[in-house]
């Protein structure tokens, strides 16, 4: 990161986030002359700080918050910028509402819930012409929607020169799920520059983390793209490329899965411990869960009119299915089961913590997709019952496309898709809705339907299918999708 700043003698840097000085000792050694300035909210790492750097006069260290000090204010609104910043800004942490409302207030256009979006904005901010940042952060402003406006301000304001991507498994002590790291470099345009024709660089496939500090020799893939190009993209997302090439889709004027089908959360009752049973405590995360009694459950045949099941259920036999989370393709078990009776559904209406949402979905059929996977994204049928917000539902417009996407939501052409959309382990509905969608000839839709329908047939009777049948449907259907993009269409 340091080697990326091109540091020279006498130049102004700032640290907005000091945190223990590794950054600080690496910029002197690579330049004893910087002037370095760095900020932290945190007295213990400013205690730290002084003691490691306080007898160096080139080093100034002050207790603030880089996101709102006044006098970080002024210089961005003048010519008393940095030439070179450089940080691991804080990510993924709680901050209380009244913070996130005096963010939000300041910055409008951005996402408060991660600082590390505040931390990139703010800083590009103070940068002058010609500067240089480096700044090591989860890889979700890449492509997340609510990191779209930091990417067009991004795009088109600044000259992103590479973006180092590499597991968060590289960086001790940050392990997380959802998301990997990145190393982006990003230098501030001098004079009248055509910033949408910078060419910005892609680095990936670092087999270890020295090979990180090789830069673009390390990589085993590098890639390239054209400012002026991503921002035609929705949300000016930068989708990564992938095997299959199948990310060119993402770019065009395509049908998407919202042309043919709806898809939206499900609901919560606000106190699943009261209100959900499960149909053995033996089951995963059923422990803390009361069992369900036999006389207690309405069957899928005793169901009343879809509309009038809104209204909730009178009687003994009032719980229902519920189709939760959980990476389980095609069929799910009846597991769990939620409470249908008149008075729940008062409180799920009601209640502050309940949410009662796209309650026109329920009872209908559809698939629903976890909105968190552990590996490939996966799709199990909603077969006229209730389904809860861990999912997102899809319902397609028309009857006939169910198996067929039940099929597509299964297949590795669907998780190549979700994850150049998104790569984080998360499937929100507005990045299942954005997936192109290439229609298939009624020839081929008839024959992916009769293989998805034998292969939930024999889930439902013995646990188990012919792979043959899965994988006839993956290859027809990767074939259909190459063959959209060797067409053009």
């Amino acid at each position: 990161m340091v080697e990326q700043l091109d540091l020279s003698s006498g130049q102004t840097v700032f640290e907005p986030a000091g945190g223990d000085g590794v950054f600080i000792d690496a910029v002197l050694n690579a330049c004893p002359t910087a002037r370095i300035d760095t900020y932290d909210i945190n007295p213990v790492a400013i205690a730290e700080l002084k003691r490691l750097f306080g007898h160096n006069s080139n080093v100034n260290i002050a207790l603030e918050d880089t996101l709102t000090c006044t006098d970080l204010d002024l210089r961005a609104n003048s010519a008393t910028g940095y030439d070179r910043i450089i940080a691991n800004p804080p990510y993924g942490g709680w901050q209380d509402m009244s913070r996130r409302k005096a963010l939000s207030a300041r910055y409008p256009d951005l996402s408060v819930k991660e600082t590390y979006a505040l931390f990139l904005y703010r800083c590009i901010r103070l940068l002058n012409p010609g500067g240089v940042l480096v700044f090591i952060i989860p890889d979700t402003w890449l492509n997340l929607h609510r990191h779209g406006r930091l990417r067009k301000y991004l795009l088109e304001t600044t000259l992103i020169s590479q973006i180092a991507l590499f597991p968060s498994t590289y960086f001790p002590g940050v392990a997380f799920g959802y998301a990997n790291m990145s190393i982006v470099t990003i230098r501030k345009p001098v004079g009248n520059v055509d910033i949408r024709s910078n060419e910005t660089v892609i680095l990936r496939g670092f087999p270890n983390v020295q090979s990180v500090s090789h830069g673009i020799n390390g990589a085993s893939a590098v890639s390239r793209f054209k400012q002026g190009k991503i921002l035609e993209n929705d949300s000016a997302a930068i989708y990564l490329e992938t095997a299959q090439g199948l990310e060119a889709l993402l770019s065009r004027d395509t049908l998407r899965i919202c042309d043919v089908a709806d898809c939206v959360t499900g609901i919560y009752s606000g106190n699943d411990k009261q209100f959900l049973r499960t149909l053995s405590a033996k089951l995963r995360y059923s422990k803390s869960y009361r069992e369900i009694a036999s006389d207690e459950i309405c069957a899928r045949h005793e169901f009343l009119d879809p509309s009038e099941m809104l209204s909730g259920l009178l009687g003994v036999k009032t719980f229902v299915p519920i189709v939760k989370g959980g990476n389980t393709p095609y069929v799910k078990p009846d597991n769990w089961y939620i409470d249908w009776s008149r008075e729940a559904i008062r409180h799920y209406r009601t209640d502050k913590k309940a949410r009662f949402q796209n309650s026109s979905y329920y009872f209908r059929m559809g698939l629903g997709i976890p909105m968190v996977t552990s590996s490939a994204i996966s799709a199990a049928l909603i077969e006229r019952t209730v389904f809860d917000q861990s999912l997102v539902g899809v319902f397609p417009k028309d009857a006939t496309m169910l198996y067929y996407l039940l099929a597509f939501f299964n297949s590795p052409t669907a998780n190549t898709l979700i994850r150049a959309l998104n790569s984080s382990s998360n499937n929100p509905a507005n990045y299942i809705k954005k997936i192109p969608f290439v229609r298939p000839s009624d020839e081929l839709l008839a024959e992916v339907t009769a293989r998805t329908d034998a292969i939930v047939k024999s889930l439902k009777s013995t646990g188990r299918f012919d792979a043959d049948l899965e994988r006839q449907n993956n290859e027809d259907i990767a074939d259909l999708y190459n063959a959209a993009l060797a067409e053009g269409c």
